[in-house]
Order: structure tokens, then sequence, then C-alpha cells
């Protein structure tokens, strides 16, 4: 049985994260564990996890920031870009179709977004409607595994086009007129 978590499906899987903490992701747990631990999330359910069957070789596999009753809500800096959103908003309607399949209900969704600025979080809550598109995320995980377990890639264009790394990225092509790029796997040079 393959895991495949629902971060994955949202990145390039050959992308490497800093070892380090830095402000971006300090401010990301700080805010985290503000709203988390908030009297009005107290009765609630932190970081729930998800697992669901997409076949008898794939499980998909998620964490909800906060779950009240059927109602999700994920914490996110507040999207500078338009892409930002559009891949805020995928991961939370991933989460809110794994969670119809196990328990039969379709959730209330809400982004908690956060600013800093000088040091004091301001938070905004925006409501999602929700979309089923499970028949979208079992063909994304299966071709995801396929993918990846030949060697190959699957990255969506939206990421890459605003990735900061794609000017030195060696996996990295502009195709405005394909919503996926399939490429192949380099090799690393040693």
């Amino acid at each position: 049985m393959v895991e495949v978590r629902v971060s994955e499906l949202l990145k390039c899987p050959y992308y490497k994260a800093h070892d380090f903490m830095d402000e971006y992701r300090i401010r990301g747990q700080i805010t985290h564990a503000i709203l988390q631990t908030s009297k009005e999330f107290e009765n609630c359910e932190k970081e729930k996890e998800l697992r669901v069957d997409i076949d008898k070789d794939i499980t998909l596999v998620g964490h909800i920031d906060i779950l009240c009753d059927d109602i999700i809500f994920e914490i996110k800096p507040y999207p500078s870009t338009d892409e930002q959103r559009k891949l805020f908003t995928r991961q939370i309607q991933i989460y809110a179709n794994m969670y119809n399949k196990i328990y039969g209900k379709i959730p209330k969704m809400f982004f908690i977004f956060y600013k800093w600025n000088l040091g004091i979080t301001k938070y905004v809550k925006q409501e999602v409607f929700y979309e089923d598109i499970w028949e979208w995320i079992t063909k994304w995980a299966k071709d995801y595994v396929r993918l990846t377990s030949s060697g190959r890639l699957y990255i969506k264009t939206y990421l890459c086009n605003t990735c900061w790394h794609k000017n030195e990225c060696y996996l990295y092509t502009f195709m405005p007129e394909e919503k996926i790029l399939y490429l192949s796997k380099p090799k690393i040079q040693s």
C-alpha cells in the first residue's frame, strides 16, 4: 500500500524544504499554536488525520488544522497571489472531499488567513464553498504514484510559474497551454 499525502499532491515532488526554521515558518507555527489553543476552538480536534483508500494500492492521507463538528478550518498566510489562493483552495477542497467520503457529510469550510504586521497577527475568516472533485482527486493521486514511481515528474504549472526557484530549477519548463507538465526525472550530477 502506497501512502500519498495531500501536501505531496500540491507541490513538486522534488522540492526540498529548507532544514532551518526561517521567519516565515516560525510565524506560521506560532499562528497555528495561538489559534489551535484559543478558546473559540477548545472543543475542536486539532491536526485531525483523514485517510481514504483511493484503490487497493493507494491511500490518501491529510491533516486538517482544526475540525469542529462538520466544519473544517485551515490556517494559512494571507495569499499574496491568485495562484497561492488557488493552491490553498485546492487543498481545502481535497480535505472536504475526503471528509465526505469518510463520514458521508459535506462539511463547511473556512480559511483563517493571517497577516503579520509589526509583530501583531491579524486574522480574517473566509468561507469556501464545496465542490465535488473526487474523480479528479483519484485520477491525480493515481497519476502521481505512477509518474513518481516510474521516474517521471508531475508538476502543476501554476506552482512552477510562481515558484521563487524557477530560474535556478533544472526541471522548470513553461507551457502555458498545458495544465500539467510531464517531465523525465533528471540525473543528479555528483
